[in-house]
C-alpha cells in the first residue's frame, strides 16, 4: 500500500473535492511525478491501516488472493468539510471564486451550515 498526503491541494483540487462530494467520480486521476511523495507500507495478513479521511492511497496486491474491508468513519469536522466543499461548488456555478474549506483541525461550519440551511430550502420548495 501506498499512502499519500492528506488533503494535499495539489494532488486533490477543490474541484475534485467538490464533484466528489456531489456525487462525482472518487478516483483521483494519476500523474506519475506524485509517487515520490508517497509512503510505501508493507500490509501482511492479520494487519489493519488507518487512513485519514482526504487521504489519498493506492493498493497493490500480489500474486496471492488479497481481500480488503474499508470501514468508513466519519467525524462532524468531516461532514462539514463535506458540506463547505458543497457550498463552493454553488458560489462557483454562480461565477464567484470561493475559498478552499479549512483542513482538519479548522473549523468550516459558516460554509457548512450555508450549505444545509440552502439545500433545506430546496427540498422544502420542491427543487432537492
Amino acid at each position: 500500500m501506498t499512502f499519500f498526503p492528506p488533503g494535499d491541494r495539489e494532488m486533490i483540487s477543490d474541484r475534485f473535492f467538490e464533484q466528489y462530494f456531489n456525487g462525482g467520480p472518487r478516483n483521483l486521476p494519476w500523474r506519475e511525478e506524485w509517487a515520490e511523495r508517497g509512503q510505501p507500507i508493507t500490509v501482511t495478513p492479520g494487519e489493519a491501516i488507518y487512513v485519514p479521511i482526504l487521504g489519498p492511497h493506492w493498493v497493490k496486491v500480489h500474486d496471492e488472493v488479497s481481500v480488503s474491508l474499508s470501514l468508513t468513519w466519519r467525524s462532524e469536522w468531516s461532514f462539514h468539510h463535506a458540506d463547505a466543499c458543497r457550498f463552493n461548488s454553488r458560489l462557483r456555478r454562480l461565477g464567484l471564486r470561493p475559498s478552499s474549506p479549512q483542513l482538519y483541525p479548522a473549523d468550516n461550519r459558516l460554509k457548512s451550515y450555508s450549505q444545509r440551511a440552502i439545500a433545506r430550502a430546496e427540498r422544502m420548495m420542491g427543487r432537492g
